[in-house]
């Protein structure tokens, strides 16, 4: 399935390759933003109208959202108390494969992995990697390391190029 904004993220990712490591460790930040924009945009969209207006507070959350983790928070926050109750069934199964816990030999673990790995490299301090993880918690990392390297924090330009998985091809983000 092609979606033209991921190929058109991918024809950057492939130019900024080609620029320097830094440069493409920044195109990666980029694309995991949108990303999980994209993800959170999903989630928010998949919930019932109810009497409370949760759809609507969500929506207005993102709208509002002044950074990453508040996006990275919301999918949190829909997917823990809200999974069963207000996702729509078409969503449920979706629902379930961000919040399903996988092990090792499983892409979701390994892209979690790559992310702590990434974080070590930056001395960035992640939670530890336990032996079941979900995939919900690679937009909570992904904020935090986003943070300490585009947003709040300072990283030298080949502390960032060395930060990139070895493996990042296996992932078509």
């Amino acid at each position: 399935m092609n979606f033209e904004p991921f190929d058109m993220f991918n024809k950057r990712l492939n130019l900024s390759k080609d620029e320097s490591d830094s440069s493409y460790f920044i195109e990666l930040l980029l694309k995991g933003e949108f990303l999980t924009k994209i993800i959170a945009t999903v989630v928010v969209s998949s919930i019932i109208n109810d009497k409370e207006r949760t759809k609507y507070k969500y929506e207005y959350r993102l709208v509002r959202g002044n950074g990453i983790g508040e996006w990275s928070n919301i999918v949190d926050e829909i997917l823990i108390n809200h999974h069963q109750k207000l996702i729509k069934d078409f969503a449920i199964n979706e629902a379930k494969q961000l919040n399903q816990k996988t092990s090792s030999n499983e892409w979701q673990y390994e892209a979690v992995k790559y992310l702590k790995e990434v974080a070590k490299t930056l001395n960035i301090e992640l939670g530890s990697l336990t032996k079941k993880v979900n995939l919900r918690r690679w937009f909570s990392d992904f904020a935090q390391i986003r943070n300490k390297t585009r947003g709040h924090g300072s990283q030298k330009a080949s502390d960032l190029g060395k930060a990139i998985p070895r493996k990042i091809n296996r992932f078509d983000l």
